[in-house]
């Protein structure tokens, strides 16, 4: 219990934090308590001890990162590790008149063995209750069902116009509970991973690009590749215009050579909307889901529903607006991403302004490109 106190303490100074809008980085640090960290790894034996220590140092250092699936392989390794502390402890217990456990921790409890697996098992929740192993968590659970969504195989999505050869087209879900149907979209970028990247992160230029979209901005950014933000579209006179409050984060998997990307309505940024006159959409399901197949090709696959909150609108004639707009939406998206390689572009300009966030990604990607052909088959 006072572990998760602990966890609760630094959580409840981020959200103060995070509610003044502070850009914060995410390091080791913001993850987990370093020194109480390594006070608990003290009572967890050798050699076991610093295998644990290691992996879940690593395992921090990619969270923060957004690595999100490495860094889980890292903490599976850390808590391994530990269960085998627990295992050759048990064993050694078993083994009468020897005493060939750890020496006794100082406030001595009722035992050798006794106390150094209650500390192997501390050391195990406290990693649990950690933020950064609470964040990988939870990103990997998010990461996988838009792993899901995208697959080609996934029969859920039912055609609406699809090339059959390729795939790539629009697609539709009804969702039980919802009035709202879902689409998808599945095509090509004729840009490089870099470029397209470039225009999903700087959400405050998507008025530049997407559809009937005026007002775009960022409101926090949680990690270079995690942000919150908010977004104004047009809709025709009488309707009012709608506004859409979202936090959404990438998941850097370019090991397996794609980005990840899931966005939701963000209910921490209220249910009001900030300019005068607009009503609230919601954002109930949203991800991209970005794979390079060549230097300067990129198959993106996204996916949406949203309810624009619009009394008295057949459902009908709604889901078909819907469907056409993600449609637009991949066209336009198009047309940003080869902007955004042209040296003299906003965009060139922010990758400037932004090495912490570009120079790596670029360098990351560099790695997948490299054995790519240049073009698409």
């Amino acid at each position: 219990q006072f572990l998760y106190f602990i966890g609760g303490t630094f959580g409840h100074c981020d959200n103060e934090r995070r509610a003044k809008g502070v850009q914060m980085a995410l390091t080791v640090e913001r993850l987990v308590d370093v020194a109480a960290w390594n006070q608990v790894l003290r009572f967890v034996p050798q050699p076991h001890r610093g295998t644990t220590q290691a992996e879940a140092l690593a395992g921090f250092e990619a969270v923060a990162v957004d690595k999100h699936f490495v860094a889980e392989r890292r903490f599976d390794a850390a808590l391994s590790a530990l269960s085998a502390a627990e295992d050759d402890l048990a064993a050694s217990d078993s083994k009468q008149g020897e005493t060939t456990v750890a020496p006794r921790a100082r406030g001595g409890l009722a035992g050798d063995v006794l106390v150094t697996v209650m500390g192997v098992r501390m050391a195990r929740d406290f990693l649990i209750a950690t933020r950064g192993f609470q964040i990988c968590r939870s990103k990997c659970a998010d990461s996988r069902a838009i792993m899901a969504e995208a697959d080609m195989g996934n029969s859920s999505w039912k055609p609406v116009s699809v090339d059959k050869k390729t795939g790539y087209g629009t697609y539709y879900r009804g969702e039980p509970g919802m009035s709202t149907h879902s689409f998808k979209v599945v095509g090509v970028v004729n840009a490089e991973v870099v470029a397209l990247a470039c225009v999903l992160l700087e959400l405050d230029l998507y008025k530049e690009w997407f559809p009937f979209c005026y007002f775009s901005t960022v409101v926090r950014e949680e990690s270079r590749f995690h942000k919150s933000s908010r977004f104004a579209i047009r809709l025709p006179w009488p309707l009012a215009n709608r506004e859409v409050a979202i936090t959404g984060f990438g998941h850097d998997d370019l090991d397996d050579g794609r980005v990840i990307v899931k966005a939701c309505t963000d209910p921490a940024l209220g249910e009001a909307a900030s300019r005068k006159g607009n009503v609230m959409a919601e954002l109930k399901l949203g991800g991209f889901y970005i794979e390079p197949v060549a230097k300067r090709d990129t198959r993106i696959t996204f996916f949406m529903n949203i309810d624009p909150h619009i009394p008295h609108l057949p459902t009908a004639v709604l889901n078909w607006t819907s469907g056409n707009l993600m449609w637009v939406m991949l066209h336009e998206l198009r047309k940003a991403a080869v902007k955004a390689m042209d040296p003299k572009s906003i965009y060139a300009q922010r990758r400037a302004e932004r090495p912490d966030v570009y120079e790596y990604f670029t360098e990351r990607a560099a790695e997948v490109l490299r054995n790519l052909p240049d073009e698409a088959p």
